[in-house]
């Protein structure tokens, strides 16, 4: 029940799903919407009355710097991106970094090599969408729990799943940020955050019980299952990248949808609503799931799977400009090569 109070706040104002050329109106729309909500959130007697924020002491002046960071952007015919007030936007830098991200670098050894081609002309080349192509999975919400690592590493392994078998999976991200906590080199915090590489190792050796069976409870637990030996032959793959653009493509389309690191930092991220992200953080901070690409002469840009539940961004997904955002391209992705039954 974590947004109910806020939930029935967004039916007022609808989830759009933004297209550039519509772009202008959602502008509009969300710095309307921002505007309207600082009656609900600062109230005479100092509370915010939403179940999220738990009445807390109402932040007139974080409230205002999200508002006019919103209502700024909305109207700046030069940026290329909406912005949306959530639950989340009051949070300070670190209270958001602990409750929405969880991305800790790590020194991996790659163990696949990816050679990028020439760039191309063909179509195939210059666009890619594995959520068009129906091997993404629904999205999910982490909560306030830094478990990022565990949301991309499962969605890595459910669309490497429907790819190789067609089999539609929805496997437990509490399995994989349970019972890798403190095993794997010591790597994985809970919620204080982790690396998807090690919940996909666990993935190769044992078998990942569905939802259903283990579900996400928004916080640490301790491992509730019977540990059985993974009947698939998959490899946890950390592929060797020289931070290109080209390389990245060539990884999506050998290994399909793929882990990735973005920095979101102290940036307009976290307010995304639509259009393509051209500035991020500096420091990678938080793992995505990338499912495709467009590159044409007119615009270049990734698309991700965000954990932020489906009211995020263009429902639960992002378009990031090719070239330096986000630091996108800086490290190894993570990806699952399934080999046999």
């Amino acid at each position: 029940m974590r947004f109910q109070y806020c939930s029935w706040l967004l039916v007022v104002f609808p989830q759009l799903s933004v297209a550039d050329d519509k772009l202008l109106q959602y502008k509009t729309h969300y710095a309307d919407e921002v505007r309207s909500l600082r009656r609900f959130y600062c109230r005479s007697d100092g509370s915010i009355p939403t179940e999220t924020l738990r009445m807390i002491p109402c932040q007139n002046q974080r409230f205002s710097e999200v508002e006019r960071l919103i209502i700024s952007n909305n109207a700046d015919p030069r940026s290329k991106i909406a912005l949306r007030f959530y639950p989340e936007s009051l949070y300070s830098r670190e209270e958001f970094a602990r409750r929405r991200l969880g991305f800790i670098p790590q020194n991996l050894k790659p163990n696949k090599l990816v050679i990028p081609k020439k760039p191309s002309k063909r179509s195939a080349d210059q666009y890619l969408n594995y959520a068009d192509l129906g091997y993404v999975t629904p999205v999910k919400d982490q909560g306030d729990c830094g478990a990022c690592y565990s949301f991309s590493a499962m969605a890595v392994l459910e669309s490497a799943i429907l790819r190789h078998y067609g089999a539609k999976k929805d496997f437990s991200v509490q399995q994989g940020l349970d019972c890798t906590f403190h095993r794997y080199d010591l790597m994985n915090y809970g919620c204080q955050g982790g690396h998807p590489f090690y919940v996909l190792l666990h993935a190769t050796r044992y078998e990942i019980v569905n939802e259903t069976q283990y579900g996400y409870r928004n916080r640490l637990g301790t491992c509730q299952i019977s540990e059985k030996k993974q009947i698939l032959d998959l490899t946890a793959a950390v592929v060797s990248l020289d931070n290109s653009d080209e390389a990245l493509k060539q990884v999506l389309r050998e290994l399909g949808p793929v882990s990735v690191a973005v920095a979101v930092g102290e940036s307009s991220f976290k307010h995304y609503a639509g259009g393509i992200i051209t500035e991020c953080g500096n420091e990678l901070d938080h793992a995505v799931l990338l499912v495709g690409y467009k590159d044409t002469s007119e615009e270049s840009y990734w698309i991700i799977k965000n954990s932020w539940g489906s009211k995020w961004g263009e429902g639960g997904f992002a378009r990031i400009k090719m070239g330096s955002s986000c630091n996108i391209a800086l490290d190894n992705p993570i990806g699952v090569l399934v080999n046999a039954y």
